[in-house]
């Protein structure tokens, strides 16, 4: 089942393989919310949370029509292999891909901002960079790992887009924006549930009342008063991100991309509000914070001019945003309206995620078409 929703298009073969009786399980999870799965499925409010929490990791809420296949999704991979958890930090898992990329022949270039797509009739043939610098595709294909706005509206000549495309591109569905908090610590969150203690990642949502109420608090454009929370306290799995002693811990959540006012105006006092979050559900959190750090919406984009307002989710994961209308059909394949161009990033399916699948699916696609 986890094949049919990270493949390149959920083919008609797995799911033919559940019949009789998987067909219609399968069915009745993608057709529900999150919030109703989870009612159907367990009696208890803790473990009711679980799905809709996950699914809040970008801007699907508990009552969303045909929301609950990806909390459900989640949760699969969650129980089945678990989440692996790189020694020494991201940075170490990208320093492995770097590396891999190297041994292959392939270069890497930093600093190097792509202008344009440079094309030949109606194909793409390389890049143009911010300095003029051209770079020719060896075998005549461009992997974007970009926004597909971005990519379709300033990187491709205009006119090689159809324009029901361009018009679309121009008022994207973007995801909720993020606002995220790191922390330098003395000593581990001391969390008055002990179970949390020895969890590296701890979702921070009192009941599904709750995730509903934030979901139309962020939906308003407010920011939300009992914000929900993904923490990740790592150095109790990894204890090399930190100091002999001493622990790191960071926690995010959804937040509208541009509240009145500003972020500006409201970042000081919303890090207090996640500070005192967690100090509700852990007491003395504050007594062991050493140091702070804030990264608002605006931030994140600043970082990278991909994450359009904060948003990590490669846009809007709405149901109607996935599978055959990710980014837009009939594009969903990870092809282009430009030949031999390609969409890899989190824009495409099966969407964001540390599992590469976006990249890995585009590169077969390429591939296969190249022969």
């Amino acid at each position: 089942m986890l094949g049919i929703l990270l493949n390149t298009l959920p083919t008609i073969a797995p799911v033919l393989k559940l019949l009789p009786f998987g067909i219609f399980k399968l069915a009745r999870i993608l057709l529900s919310s999150g919030g109703g799965l989870a009612r159907r499925l367990f009696r208890g409010e803790a473990a009711r949370r679980v799905m809709p929490g996950l699914a809040l990791h970008v801007d699907v809420g508990p009552r969303d029509p045909l929301g609950a296949a990806l909390g459900f999704m989640l949760g699969m991979t969650a129980t089945t292999g678990g989440y692996s958890i790189p020694r020494g930090g991201a940075q170490a898992l990208a320093d492995a891909m770097v590396a891999d990329l190297r041994r292959h022949g392939g270069e890497i270039r930093l600093a190097s901002r792509v202008e344009r797509i440079l094309t030949e009739g109606r194909r793409a043939v390389g890049v143009r960079l911010a300095d003029g610098t051209e770079l020719r595709a060896a075998r005549r294909a461009v992997l974007a790992d970009t926004a597909a706005a971005s990519l379709l509206l300033d990187l491709v000549e205009r006119d090689l887009v159809p324009r029901r495309v361009v018009r679309f591109m121009e008022k994207f569905p973007q995801g909720w924006g993020t606002f995220k908090v790191d922390w330098a610590l003395s000593s581990p969150v001391p969390w008055s549930v002990p179970e949390a203690r020895r969890a590296a990642v701890v979702h921070a949502g009192d009941s599904l009342a709750d995730l509903e109420r934030f979901t139309a608090q962020v939906r308003r454009g407010e920011l939300p008063d009992n914000p929900y929370l993904v923490v990740g306290q790592q150095t109790l799995a990894d204890p090399t991100r930190a100091p002999a002693g001493k622990h790191t811990l960071w926690a995010y959540s959804r937040v509208p991309s541009r509240p009145a006012g500003g972020w500006q105006a409201h970042a000081e006092a919303f890090a207090d509000r996640v500070d005192a979050r967690i100090e509700g559900l852990a007491p003395g959190f504050r007594s062991t914070v050493l140091a702070r750090r804030i990264v608002a919406p605006p931030d994140l984009e600043a970082m990278d001019a991909n994450l359009v307002g904060g948003d990590l989710g490669g846009g809007s994961n709405a149901w109607h945003r996935q599978l055959f209308f990710r980014p837009l059909f009939p594009y969903f394949r990870h092809r282009m309206p430009v030949e031999g161009l390609y969409l890899c990033s989190s824009y495409a399916h099966p969407g964001a995620g540390v599992h590469g699948m976006c990249g890995y699916n585009a590169a077969h696609v390429a591939l296969r078409d190249l022969g």
